[in-house]
């Protein structure tokens, strides 16, 4: 067995880790709604999520809330 087999397999999780937190993690931002307390409200907007929502729209596969709002 190789000696360093097991140091490849820890950077591959580390790397194949970071990728997954990047895309589905959180990116929060502050939107200019007001939130319950009258601040400004923080919300979470994961970039795989807003990707996925953008390529729905463009194809006309909106959510079902969506449907009657045109």
């Amino acid at each position: 067995m190789s000696n360093r087999i097991d140091n490849w397999a820890h950077l591959g999780g580390l790397l194949g880790g970071g990728a997954i937190a990047f895309m589905l993690g959180p990116n929060l931002g502050v939107t200019g709604r007001r939130g319950w307390f009258g601040g400004r409200k923080l919300t979470n907007k994961p970039i795989l999520h807003t990707f996925m929502a953008e390529k729905k729209r463009e194809l006309g596969l909106g959510d079902k809330r969506d449907k009657g709002k045109s």
